[in-house]
């Protein structure tokens, strides 16, 4: 039965090849669009149905916007930098709420409200001590006045209540935001100030941030912050903002990792085959079986996170194998004398147990990890798996073809060739036939010390809990987590706020008494 697909397979070497073009060409197609969806937030590696996850979706339900742009201007001229918040804010303000949430970058409007209605913000133990005061008054009042009290029969005692503190307690709540000159975001000295633009929520995905900021850029663009102030310069920050960087800091550690992991392939396949036509046809086998990958992944998982958006790089290193061993055998063959269908024949029966095995393994394992709850995982895991299997299927059939079909075209084994002796693998060999006790004594001392050090591993005092070290450098130095602290001295502090999500309005009048 082998033999017999084997040989159909052989014999039909360019219907094979034809066939895996053909299925290449949309998976190729596929693998961009995966790639082009890429979510570099920390929430996709969550689990879906953690809480955290779950209350956020409900949180975007029910407010217009949860990111923000966050514009910081510097300048040494304040009149000059209040001009141009002024008209970008009244720009920005001016497009429909499709386009933007809204605009924030004063609170003097907030401040006079608050002051019209201070009546209204007392605490609940204030207005009880003034209700208190105000009913001992009004019996004072009440028995002051009693005709039958005029002979000072009955001692009268009144109320006292110190409306000053009161006053001066409030005004202090008040005094806290007088830092804003002119009540706009600034710092005392105006020479850095704050715009706040806000992304409507159904604008939230990697396409919707990039637009929204580049709408910005537009704007204020057009207004020209030179035209103000020489000086003046503009710089970004917020969640829009980080999710930009973090997305363009993803995507350029991708391409690196990926040119790294293809550059020593490339190199140790040569140095290993010493033939860059046989190198060339494993290494366009390997890409059908990527295309084939992520052409499919597309359809099961739909988008990568920061986790598996690096599976390119480790199905190109784990997927090779089964077509190295292949191919190795197949050149061995030839360099024996025999002719390109035999040689991949005896290379493809030779090799198809222990390389199925093999892959059938590495899919195990790699797909265990979609059992697990984080969704980095998942994603992981649904990939290695399907990578491993269609790895395999390439080198097992697609590669045999193509061998065939590049011999019939250019031999890759000249006819004198003999079996070349491995400067490897020789002395290794030897080394290992010499010295077998003193190996297996040195393989069990380094087991025995991994087995000591994993059992008394610490997750506290290794694991990483601070998510602001899971960011990239690049921000922190110079982008926006770096000038996210000029945003923050400005705002008077971390700007994000606690939310606590109530379901019922009596659950959060409950909560509001606390």
């Amino acid at each position: 039965m082998m033999d017999s697909i084997l040989r159909f397979l052989l014999r039909r070497s360019r219907f094979v090849i034809l066939c895996a073009v053909i299925l290449s060409i949309p998976s190729a197609y596929f693998t961009a669009r995966l790639y082009g969806n890429l979510k570099p937030d920390l929430e996709e590696l969550l689990p879906r149905k953690s809480r955290s996850i779950l209350d956020l979706e409900e949180i975007r339900s029910r407010l217009q916007s949860v990111q923000r742009l966050a514009v910081l201007i510097y300048s040494d001229n304040p009149d000059a930098s209040r001009r141009f918040v002024t008209d970008l804010a009244k720009r920005l303000d001016a497009l429909p709420a499709s386009s933007i949430a809204g605009v924030e970058y004063r609170i003097d409007r907030e401040l006079k409200f608050f002051s019209d209605r201070k009546s209204l913000f007392l605490e609940t133990d204030d207005l009880k001590e003034i209700k208190t005061y105000i009913g001992a008054r009004l019996k004072y009042e009440k028995a002051l006045h009693n005709p039958f009290n005029l002979l000072g029969e009955t001692e009268l005692t009144e109320p006292q209540f110190d409306f000053e503190r009161i006053k001066k307690k409030y005004d202090t709540h008040a005094k806290s935001y007088e830092r804003y000159p002119q009540g706009m975001y600034a710092t005392p000295d105006e020479k850095r100030r704050l715009l706040l633009a806000y992304l409507p929520a159904e604008r939230s995905g990697i396409e919707g941030v990039y637009a929204f900021k580049k709408m910005v850029e537009e704007i204020i663009t057009e207004l020209s912050p030179k035209s103000y102030s020489s000086d003046m310069v503009l710089r970004y920050t917020g969640g829009v903002q980080d999710i930009i960087e973090e997305h363009s800091a993803l995507v350029k550690d991708i391409e690196s990792s990926a040119e790294i992991v293809f550059t020593i392939v490339l190199a140790a396949l040569l140095l290993f085959f010493r033939s860059v036509l046989a190198t060339a046809v494993l290494l366009v086998s390997l890409f059908m079986a990527r295309f084939w990958t992520f052409g499919a992944s597309w359809f099961v998982v739909g988008s990568l996170n920061a986790n598996s958006a690096f599976m390119g790089s480790i199905v190109l290193g784990s997927g090779i194998t089964f077509g190295v061993m292949l191919l190795s055998r197949y050149l061995e063959e030839r360099r024996r004398g025999r002719i390109p269908l035999r040689a991949a024949r005896i290379a493809m029966r030779g090799t198809a147990r222990a390389t199925w095995t093999a892959a059938l393994a590495a899919s195990f394992a790699y797909g265990s990890l979609y059992f697990t709850e984080f969704e980095g995982f998942k994603q992981y895991g649904i990939m290695g798996f399907m990578g491993m299997v269609l790895c395999w299927i390439s080198s097992i059939v697609v590669l045999p073809a193509l061998l065939r079909e590049i011999e019939r075209w250019r031999p890759l084994v000249k006819k004198d060739a003999k079996p070349r002796a491995s400067w490897i693998f020789g002395p290794l060999t030897h080394i290992l036939g010499r010295y077998p006790g003193t190996l297996l004594a040195g393989s069990v001392i380094v087991t025995g010390l991994s087995v000591f050090y994993i059992a008394h591993f610490n997750p506290d005092t290794i694991l990483e809990r601070n998510l602001a070290n899971l960011r990239n450098k690049t921000s922190m130095a110079s982008g926006s987590g770096f000038y996210g602290k000029d945003a923050e001295e400005i705002m008077g502090g971390a700007s994000a706020p606690l939310v606590v999500l109530a379901h019922e309005k009596r659950h959060a009048l409950e909560i509001s008494k606390r």
